[in-house]
């Protein structure tokens, strides 16, 4: 195995994005430090199949925690990659700074570069959630993330908390046809900064 750390600050936040590889494959990236077992199924995954894993390491939290210019600053990793995602994720969490907006947005275009989307060809992410959080239910029509989606197959045989999140709907008929949990990224989805959004601007297939 191969293993190399891209080490970034975000003001007074230290950052290591830790890359493992396997030779060639599919390349996995892990964007939430408190998201442990999207790691350990990727590093089983590579260690069999070939590929490699992004993990970031920056505390074993899920939000980004940072101070700057003596102020407390809070967001979510996944609200980066847009403008708009800086905005209201800065203001969700804590509250607006210029500053701080800028230390995301160098942070964003670091993980992007590290990870290589354009020569990859894709975004693959990594996410594990709660009983309690969101699920695939939670896209379908008169739920809190029906905006996000166009489309949704539900296997009402699998774990609601099991599902795939993509952008291209030959990737969504696929899965659909294998009937697993699979959301479709509608092209009007809210810009909340997420790699998804990112990814659908830039023209890139997400998974």
């Amino acid at each position: 195995m191969d293993k190399d750390t891209l080490k970034i600050t975000i003001s007074d936040l230290p950052l290591n994005l830790v890359k493992y590889s396997y030779g060639t494959g599919v390349n996995f990236l892990v964007i939430h430090d408190s998201e442990d077992t999207g790691v350990q199924a990727a590093l089983e995954y590579i260690k069999k199949n070939s590929g490699s894993l992004i993990d970031s390491q920056y505390g074993n939290t899920r939000n980004f925690k940072f101070l700057c210019e003596d102020k407390a600053h809070e967001t979510d990793p996944n609200s980066i990659y847009t403008r708009s995602g800086i905005y209201s994720g800065l203001v969700k969490y804590s509250a607006w700074q210029q500053t701080a907006a800028n230390h995301l947005e160098v942070t964003a275009r670091s993980i992007l570069k590290f990870y290589a989307p354009e020569k990859n060809g894709y975004i693959f992410t990594l996410h594990n959630n709660l009983d309690s959080g969101f699920n695939i239910l939670s896209y379908l029509p008169g739920n809190g993330l029906e905006q996000a989606a166009s489309e949704v197959h539900v296997n009402p045989d699998m774990d609601p908390d099991d599902l795939i999140f993509v952008t291209r709907k030959e990737h969504f008929e696929h899965l659909k046809a294998r009937n697993i949990n699979v959301v479709l990224q509608s092209e009007d989805a809210p810009n909340d900064g997420s790699l998804s959004i990112y990814a659908m601007y830039m023209d890139i297939p997400y998974i």
